[in-house]
């Protein structure tokens, strides 16, 4: 039989006190919250619903943590909570401010402000009066301002904002705003309704044509600039080309390559040479009769591909190698060779090398083979003769083609 009896502390039950009350039993958390034993103690905690707070949820959202902003009134109900605002606050906290001004309510010119109430007031335009500013006389209907001017209420009645080139207390006064010159570097100004514009000479642009497209020059390389309508353009030298005379070409032909007479011309990347009669080559390094090919005294004479001989008399073949063993008439004493013509002894007679411009058996016939007698030269350029293409100009800097155009 026990001779004793244990006074057991809050949470703990039976004969010796070891035996835990769960806390929870007793549903200790309010307004539906949720217990939880804390690591099977007798302490517990409570899981609170929405807008319920407190260690055993007993407090709401109002009385715990106000959310309603601006001084408004919170009222729980239903488990929920509602703000009541104060004059010009709304929404669910009553953190946005009511703009009663928007639609504007205020005509004629008022101007709409909040009040602290809640509400607006209208202060109106001299002339017009309360409720938003309807009733009175309207100094801005009909518009005093004339020439464009716009009219705006004031205390006094109103003022008249005129546009550029009028003045006036009613922008009546049309003043000629181009006494002034502001145009420049020759520019011509032209008035307008709001104010005036200036017209341009070639090479100038802005609103005053202050601004030179020539300078500072963009053209490089010793380019010339030159104004144009709306822009400009540079005059390149020779062998430069380029929007600014930029790009600079190499000039083949100073100093000329070109021997025994050849003239150079230019190409792109390199050059040609155009040679005399008789001479051939890159260079017109070649002279067809340099190594005297003609025998027994015959006499070279360079032709456009080549050369030919001119045999003395009992001589023939193309390098006069061959002689005859009979005597023979000098067919050519009587030289029947026209225009200059060279009168050559073959087996058969005679023919004639003919100079250029003139064909036939004896150079009667012109040909019209120098050119330089009707191919004109532009741009004060000079005709040369050319074995090849007939012609050739060689042109003035600054001027190239064919014919120096």
């Amino acid at each position: 039989e026990n001779n004793y009896q244990c006074n057991c502390a809050v949470g703990w039950l039976g004969e010796n006190c070891t035996v835990i009350v769960d806390p929870c039993t007793s549903t200790p958390c309010m307004n539906n919250g949720t217990c939880h034993n804390i690591n099977e103690t007798s302490n517990f905690t409570c899981e609170c619903v929405e807008y319920y707070y407190g260690e055993i949820c007993n407090q709401t959202i109002c009385e715990a943590a106000d959310p309603c902003q601006n001084n408004g009134t919170c009222l729980f109900e239903d488990s929920n909570y509602n703000c009541t605002c104060m004059g010009e606050y709304t929404g669910y906290n009553c953190s946005i401010v009511y703009d009663r001004c928007d639609p504007d309510p205020c005509q004629n010119g008022g101007t709409c402000q909040n009040t602290p109430s809640g509400s607006y007031t209208c202060h109106c335009a001299p002339g017009f009066g309360k409720p938003n500013c309807k009733t009175g006389k309207d100094s801005c209907n009909p518009s005093p301002c004339q020439n464009g001017g716009t009219c705006v209420r004031t205390n006094g009645g109103y003022k008249c904002n005129c546009p550029v080139g009028v003045i006036g207390t009613n922008c009546e006064t049309d003043i000629d705003l181009c006494d002034s010159s502001p145009c420049q570097n020759g520019g011509t100004c032209i008035g307008t309704i709001t104010g005036y514009e200036c017209s341009c000479p070639v090479g100038f642009i802005g609103t005053h044509c202050e601004t030179d497209y020539c300078n500072p020059s963009p053209c490089q390389n010793g380019g010339t600039c030159v104004g144009t309508d709306g822009g400009y353009k540079c005059d390149c030298p020779v062998g430069v080309v380029g929007l600014n005379c930029e790009t600079v070409f190499i000039d083949y032909c100073n100093p000329s390559l070109c021997q025994n007479g050849g003239i150079c011309i230019g190409t792109d990347g390199g050059y040609q040479c155009d040679c005399k009669v008789g001479f051939n080559g890159t260079d017109c390094e070649t002279d067809f009769c340099a190594s005297n090919p003609c025998n027994n005294g015959g006499s070279c004479i360079g032709t456009g591909g080549g050369y030919i001989c001119s045999c003395p008399v009992g001589f023939n073949g193309a390098n006069c190698e061959t002689g005859k063993l009979y005597p023979i008439t000098d067919i050519c004493a009587s030289n029947s060779c026209q225009n200059g013509g060279t009168c050559i002894g073959i087996d058969v007679g005679y023919e004639c090398s003919c100079p250029n411009g003139f064909n036939g058996t004896d150079c009667e016939t012109g040909m019209n083979a120098n050119f330089c007698d009707v191919v004109l030269c532009q741009n004060g350029g000079t005709c040369h003769h050319a074995a090849v293409t007939g012609f050739v100009c060689e042109c003035k800097k600054g001027y190239e083609g064919t014919t120096c155009q």
